[in-house]
């Protein structure tokens, strides 16, 4: 199995939360462990991608920072897609 990158991680924990989910969810959507979750989604708090509502039955949700992460780095990675393609007809 592939490795994935932090960045790739990140990107799918924040499409996850977009309508707010629980950490199981973002566990098996994301295919991570507790552990690993809770380190992603602690961070992606302290740097305002995520608010977490509630405590015991607690729902992370994307912020609108983290909207506008996940939308500006959608639209990089399908612009290297599209440069990736324009390389590989000139080889």
């Amino acid at each position: 199995m592939k490795r994935r990158s932090k960045f790739v991680i990140i990107l799918k924990i924040l499409e996850i939360s977009i309508n707010g989910a629980n950490k199981t969810r973002v566990v098996y959507e994301a295919n991570l462990n507790f552990k690993e979750a809770s380190r992603y989604l602690d961070m992606l708090i302290s740097e305002g991608l995520i608010i977490k509502k509630g405590k015991d039955q607690a729902i992370y949700k994307t912020s609108k920072k983290g909207l506008e992460v996940l939308k500006k780095s959608k639209k990089f990675m399908d612009s290297m897609d599209s440069l990736e393609l324009d390389i590989s007809k000139m080889l």
